[in-house]
């Protein structure tokens, strides 16, 4: 988990101060004996970059046209995934 938060990217926005700017998954796998068998279960949280609309009178660093355009391009690609 340390390891996957010194590899977050966030940037300020207009509706969030630390906006989450890469997708990151954690998975939690527990095993455990019950009546003699082995009982398996995995858990996955998921933090999806949020989805931001381009302000047309917004003045964008370098890069940043790039980031949103491939964060709405993922996001819409899990949604197709998804349906």
């Amino acid at each position: 988990m340390l390891l996957g938060e010194r590899n977050r990217i966030t940037r300020s926005t207009m509706l969030n101060q630390h906006s989450s700017r890469s997708h990151s998954i954690f998975q939690i796998k527990q095993e455990y004996v019950e009546n003699g068998r082995l009982v398996r279960s995995k858990l996955n949280l998921c933090d999806l970059a949020g989805s931001e609309k381009l302000n047309k009178h917004e003045e964008l660093e370098l890069g940043h046209l790039s980031e949103l355009k491939n964060i709405n391009l993922s996001l819409t690609t899990l949604g197709k995934v998804i349906k």
